[in-house]
């Protein structure tokens, strides 16, 4: 695959299609920066980033972020950023989204295609009675304290996809609360936050993260147009084959196991990634990993991030991790943190 950074780099940096970079020069360009002198200072070229296909390491996308957050001195760029960014320019997996049918399976969609945009971010959409939640992790973890231009991407980001939701869904969409993990920056106004993103901004917190009231997944994208959402579909999986193609066996596995950690099976897994289970258990064993290894540490992924709601039964816990009872999920738990379900819990709240 066409790459736009220096093929001697090491193989497990996350990587960002060009696309992305390419549509933030275009926006940091219109507010005073320079995107060429953004580009040179991490050794690449606008020319670079022509290529479709063209990826870019995340510590190169985020040198980007912090530069252009050095030159034009804004506290709220990646607010800024996420409001003035082009709509429709961020390639196939924008087009199918806006092809969804509703905001829900519109979610999904992102979340199915996501590695197109970025392989560097786990997305989740998860629904509790009548509260639905969108969260986003990174995979990688920042160093502390948070850089600006790391925070700005995150921002940024949260702020498009609300954009987008009010833009084809309804100008009404407000979240009832938005996540941001890292600390209020100094120096920001809670206005710019409220103004894009609703009225409660909670900083500091587990993940990233948009909640809402789960009737709006029922509501239609008004940009649908149903004979458009086949060819499209076609045309992303075929994309998303040709990175696939490019990540490990375990890392491939883990996606399909991000998607349901409940139920899924060694032998779904296999048929989904075509071929037999003794095979992917062989090409496993070859990385120095296993089906259940994975399982495991997705479901402890999944336990730590549901502990952290007060408002989620451990009965519930234990359902939506797949254990046959509450008390394989206390078992698990013990064995993951050292500690009991209920006192890692109020470990967690208190922190």
């Amino acid at each position: 695959m066409p790459a736009a950074f220096d093929p001697s780099s090491p193989p497990r940096h996350f990587h960002t299609s060009a696309v992305y970079l390419r549509n933030l020069l275009a926006t940091v360009e219109t507010m005073g920066a320079d995107p060429e002198a953004l580009l040179g200072a991490i050794g690449l070229r606008p020319a670079d980033l022509d290529d479709p296909y063209a990826r870019v390491r995340d510590d190169q996308k985020l040198a980007v972020w912090e530069r252009a957050a050095a030159t034009l001195a804004d506290p709220h760029l990646g607010l800024r950023v996420g409001e003035a960014a082009p709509i429709g320019r961020w390639g196939l997996i924008e087009q199918l989204i806006l092809q969804s049918q509703t905001l829900g399976e519109a979610l999904e969609t992102s979340i199915r295609f996501s590695a197109l945009m970025a392989d560097g971010k786990q997305i989740h959409l998860d629904r509790l009675g009548a509260r639905a939640t969108y969260a986003v992790d990174l995979r990688s973890t920042p160093p502390r304290p948070v850089p600006a231009g790391w925070r700005h991407q995150v921002e940024s980001d949260l702020v498009y996809t609300v954009r987008l939701v009010r833009l084809f869904v309804s100008p009404a969409f407000t979240p009832e609360s938005v996540w941001l993990a890292h600390a209020e920056p100094a120096g920001v106004d809670r206005v710019e936050y409220s103004r894009r993103l609703g009225p409660t901004v909670q900083f500091e917190q587990a993940t990233h993260a948009i909640h809402f009231d789960a009737d709006w997944l029922e509501a239609p994208i008004q940009s649908a147009v149903p004979a458009l959402r086949a060819p499209l579909e076609v045309a992303a999986a075929r994309a998303l084959a040709r990175l696939d193609a490019e990540q490990t066996i375990a890392e491939r596995v883990e996606a399909y196991v991000r998607l349901d950690p409940a139920t899924v099976t060694l032998s779904d897994v296999a048929r989904e990634m075509g071929m037999s289970t003794r095979t992917l258990q062989r090409r496993l064993r070859a990385e120095d990993t296993a089906f259940q290894t994975i399982l495991d540490a997705v479901r402890r992924d999944y336990a730590d991030a549901l502990l952290r709601e007060p408002a989620i039964e451990l009965s519930e816990v234990s359902y939506r991790l797949g254990f046959s009872e509450p008390s394989a999920l206390y078992r698990a738990v013990k064995r993951w943190f050292g500690t009991t379900a209920t006192e890692y819990r109020q470990s967690a709240l208190a922190s």
